[in-house]
């Protein structure tokens, strides 16, 4: 009705049969499907389907929010966490996805650190060769497969 121009965003949160199911799946085999789309989708797009449960105590805008800033997993915790905070008695049911470029993977916490140990020894054993190289200049012609001197 909001898309006919029938209602106003705010009338269709407050409107009586806003929970009315007029068609499902499953139940009536001659029913027509209203389909949608193709919808074009671009990365960074961020998609979310949520029951009534979540809708009727947290509005577009703070869904938007949330979903934009933190990850899928976190942002459905805090949603239903707020919707329960502001009195959900209705199931909340929530799930977000979001499009990301191709290889474009944020490192988990435990690839972080084993990333950063990777360095660090790197850092560690080229401290190591200097120092060796500062007390004694000769140090690498030692090393054969090192030695720049070869025979």
């Amino acid at each position: 009705m909001v898309d006919q121009g029938l209602l106003s965003r705010e009338e269709a949160h407050r409107h009586p049969q806003k929970n009315v199911i007029y068609k499902t799946l499953g139940v009536n085999r001659d029913d027509e499907l209203d389909l949608l789309g193709p919808i074009p989708v671009s990365f960074d797009d961020i998609f979310v389907l949520c029951s009534d449960g979540l809708i009727n105590h947290v509005t577009d805008e703070e869904i938007l929010k949330v979903a934009s800033q933190e990850s899928p997993q976190s942002a459905c915790e805090n949603l239903i966490h707020l919707a329960n905070q502001r009195g959900g008695l209705d199931n909340i049911t929530i799930q977000i996805l979001k499009m990301k470029k191709p290889g474009h993977q944020p490192l988990s916490l435990g690839d972080r650190k084993k990333f950063w140990l990777i360095i660090g020894l790197i850092l560690l054993i080229l401290l190591v060769l200097n120092g060796l190289i500062l007390i004694d200049p000769e140090f690498l012609k030692k090393i054969p497969f090192l030695s720049l001197n070869k025979p």
